[in-house]
């Protein structure tokens, strides 16, 4: 684990030790179990969280990306439907639409995948996943005119990124969800 990672999760135990029922520490616990690919520990710190404050909108949405990343779609989307239910006017909206492409890139809905990429961009258009995940979505889907407009985008964000450096550092814990991002990216023409 590198040393940001190490001292994050340091912090975020020195949170928790504070207070325990403060539910934004057991988020930041879960951001760190998404760098690390830990599904356990990012389940188990945002039902904490849930527990903690069951009206988050954004806990209920983390949920959801929870999900998607160990490699469960099926039930990703009504943890981010839910969220939107309690917030319809979040704040954190444009990463809810990240939420909805990842679970849907997950569950092979490239469609849907591809259009909640695209607006999830529209809102957060510095956030580069999102492209990554369109992306993948559009050369999968064979669209070379979608797959060319966001690997544009995407290389315009991060000049150097690569497919080895996307797989390195997704999320998704399915070596099989990881393997079909790569494969869209190819298809979409990323190095």
């Amino acid at each position: 684990m590198g040393y940001a990672l190490a001292l994050a999760r340091d912090i975020v135990q020195q949170a928790i030790a504070a207070d325990d029922k403060e539910p934004w520490a057991y988020l930041a616990q879960a951001m760190i179990a998404f760098a690390t690919r830990d599904n356990v520990l990012a389940m188990a710190a945002i039902s904490q969280a849930v527990a903690i404050n069951p009206n988050s909108a954004f806990a209920h949405g983390q949920l959801g990306l929870a999900h998607a990343n160990g490699g469960r779609a099926a039930d990703a989307i009504p943890c981010i439907d839910y969220a939107l239910r309690l917030s319809p006017r979040e704040a954190f909206l444009g990463d809810f639409q990240f939420y909805y492409a990842m679970a849907y890139f997950q569950g092979a809905n490239y469609e849907l995948g591809l259009s909640y990429a695209r607006e999830a961009h529209r809102l957060r258009s510095g956030h580069a996943v999102p492209l990554v995940i369109g992306t993948a979505c559009a050369g999968l889907l064979d669209n070379q005119e979608a797959a060319t407009d966001l690997l544009g985008r995407l290389k315009s964000l991060v000049p150097d990124i690569s497919r080895d450096a996307v797989g390195a550092t997704s999320s998704f814990v399915r070596a099989e969800d990881r393997a079909r991002l790569i494969e869209g990216l190819a298809r979409a023409g990323l190095n």
